[in-house]
């Protein structure tokens, strides 16, 4: 079986420190086929993974993460493009998906000021096209000094009550579908950031997931047991879904299931999945 790690995140994800050559050094070194590149709603590193899957000799995936809605709670959906995404995605990112997180965060800007931090709406767009949309306002939290770390940042959000702006997930798909690309339901057993943002998917969810378009489930995850990883193969290959898997690896060496690699998934079903989609 050819392995591959399909849901990695380089430092283009404000919570990632790993660069993609990083990534490719150690996909070598652990034997993988193939790798993707999933951060957190936007792709600008795929022209470099791209350039990187020539030069090593392991095959690439673009990819990307979303964070989605579903029965009032949130879930994330990875888009997968073998061919890149049609302009189309990037009309979607732009209109429908950071307009969403800008919203959410913008809830924030007067409740920060109890916290001895104030942050304009200025400030929040620049840091936001400089950076991205996933984490801009923790960034510019962190440069302020008024957190020192995504633990306290988390714990802010929390206790101001932030409620996020998120698309549905069968907006997502269609969105994923429309731009020539494959989604697939992350992680469906979530433990969350620092315990917040638990979610579950059971197999009545998936079912009607996938009578809305979804393509598949990620099965293996450093998340899941083994018990868990066994019902989600099952539900996949039960309604016909490919079924994918990665370290959601985002650099820390502390986090040891979570290394390139540690968590693979079959690229060949992958592949197989992706030429009959095609």
């Amino acid at each position: 079986m050819r392995e591959a790690d399909l849901h990695i995140h380089t430092s283009a994800s404000d919570d990632s420190v790993l660069e993609p050559e990083q990534i490719f050094r150690r996909a070598r070194a652990r034997g993988l086929s193939a790798v993707a590149f999933t951060d957190h709603e936007q792709m600008s590193r795929l022209d470099e993974g791209r350039r990187l899957s020539a030069a090593f000799g392991i095959a690439f995936l673009g990819g990307i993460e979303l964070t989605s809605s579903w029965r009032g709670q949130y879930a994330h959906i990875l888009g997968y493009f073998r061919n890149g995404a049609a302009p189309s995605f990037d009309t979607f990112l732009v209109e429908r998906v950071w307009p969403g997180r800008r919203k959410a965060h913008l809830q924030l800007l007067d409740p920060l000021q109890h916290h001895g931090a104030e942050v304009t709406t200025a400030e929040y767009d620049a840091e936001a096209r400089a950076g991205g949309y996933h984490l801009p306002l923790y960034r510019i939290l962190r440069r302020k000094g008024a957190v020192s770390n995504l633990e306290e940042y988390v714990l802010i959000r929390e206790d101001e009550g932030f409620e996020g702006c998120y698309l549905p997930i069968p907006e997502v798909i269609r969105a994923i579908h429309n731009a020539g690309g494959i989604a697939v339901l992350a992680h469906p057993i979530h433990t969350g950031s620092f315990g917040v943002g638990f979610y579950r998917f059971d197999g009545e969810d998936i079912a009607l997931l996938a009578r809305a378009g979804l393509d598949g489930v990620e099965v293996f995850h450093p998340t899941h047991d083994e018990g868990q990883t066994r019902h989600f193969a099952q539900v996949a290959d039960d309604l016909g879904l490919v079924k994918t898997g990665g370290s959601d690896s985002h650099g820390s060496p502390a986090a040891v299931k979570r290394v390139v690699g540690a968590i693979t998934c079959n690229w060949d079903e992958v592949v197989e999945y992706l030429e009959r989609r095609a």
